[in-house]
């Protein structure tokens, strides 16, 4: 695997943001784009619903959402039996814990200051999506899930 830089990880998750994925959709292609997952395209659905904080309810940051789906399927599980809980409850609530001292908060509604669809909210949706993908790839990084 050839090595990325985090600039790139960043610059691929605001070309798909532009290209029309919402916060969640873009965590997922840029982390596939970069080569450092291979998620199914049709699991990348999975995050349709939870751009705009969950279907625009701006609850949980999408941003956030896709960074755990990314982190899901890198030491998830698909069956009860493969491994235990703890150790994955564990990496996910760190990187819940990172997220919001980084941005001070989770929710879509508190990072969100900006009218929906509006320029400006679509600006602050860009640096929280490329800053949210920066922040989870040297969280993998460090946590040797990923290599840089």
């Amino acid at each position: 695997m050839s090595k990325i830089a985090l600039e790139d990880i960043g610059a691929y998750a605001v070309a798909a943001f532009k290209e029309g994925n919402n916060c969640a959709e873009s965590i997922l292609h840029a982390f596939n784009t970069s080569k450092l997952t291979n998620i199914p395209p049709e699991s990348i659905r999975l995050a349709s619903c939870f751009g705009a904080g969950i279907g625009k309810a701006r609850d949980f940051c999408g941003a956030l959402s896709g960074s755990v789906m990314v982190l899901s399927y890198l030491v998830g599980r698909a069956d009860c039996r493969e491994k235990t809980l703890p150790g994955i409850y564990k990496l996910s609530n760190e990187l819940h814990q990172r997220f919001s001292e980084h941005f001070h908060s989770t929710s879509c509604k508190e990072l969100m200051t900006y009218e929906f669809g509006t320029r400006e909210h679509l600006k602050n949706c860009l640096v929280i999506t490329k800053e949210s993908a920066i922040l989870l790839a040297e969280f993998l990084a460090e946590n040797q899930l990923i290599e840089l």
